[in-house]
């Protein structure tokens, strides 16, 4: 009997992830008024240009007492050649009412907040936005927070913090591809019996 056995090693294709979106996260710590610390984030697929304002999920604020949804996001550029123009990211909450980097919140029974971040032109960077992945610390903001109406609103200040980061999509592998050939080929001879004589 002959069995020959051919095996294909089983195989797998990775294709490597084509491109990465960017994480930004902000982290504010209020030195001034009462406004609690937060943080948020969102995604997008480039580094923010003039002019996008970002989706993002609403998050909330808070004074310890009373809480404000910031559901709506705005880009500005203000100033021109000889005013050194600054560009910033505003965060507002339902009621606000975005302005040229500034914001009027009108009487509202619910607490209103608003929250502006300004970003210099450099020499190097004329819009202040950030161009590339990196942590940047040296952000100025502003934040008004609104109680109902009858309390006086409230102005904090502070650091922020911005951190953007890669998320790399995630590998558009293919399953992995198994090939098993299996040949068997099987010969059984006889020799013909061949009859004893007796002499």
């Amino acid at each position: 009997m002959i069995l020959r056995l051919v095996f294909l090693a089983s195989f797998i294709v990775s294709a490597s992830p084509l491109r990465a979106d960017e994480l930004y996260t902000f982290n504010v710590t209020p030195a001034s008024g009462a406004l609690d610390a937060f943080n948020f984030s969102f995604v997008v697929p480039t580094i923010l240009q003039n002019g996008n304002a970002p989706s993002f999920t609403p998050f909330v604020v808070t004074d310890g007492g009373f809480s404000a949804d910031i559901v709506q996001s705005f880009d500005y550029v203000i100033g021109g050649a000889d005013t050194h123009p600054n560009n910033c990211l505003e965060f507002l909450s339902q009621s606000a009412i975005p302005q040229s980097c500034g914001v009027q919140i009108p009487p509202s029974a619910k607490p209103q907040a608003a929250i502006i971040f300004l970003f210099n032109e450099t020499s190097l960077n004329p819009t202040g936005l950030p161009t590339q992945i990196g942590e940047y610390s040296d952000i100025s903001w502003l934040g008004i927070f609104t109680s109902p109406t009858g309390l006086p609103a409230q102005f904090p200040t502070g650091t922020a913090v911005l951190t953007i980061t890669n998320v790399p999509e995630p590998s558009t592998g293919m399953l992995p591809l198994t090939a098993i050939v299996l040949v068997a080929a099987f010969h059984k001879r006889k020799r013909p019996s061949v009859p004893i004589r007796n002499h």
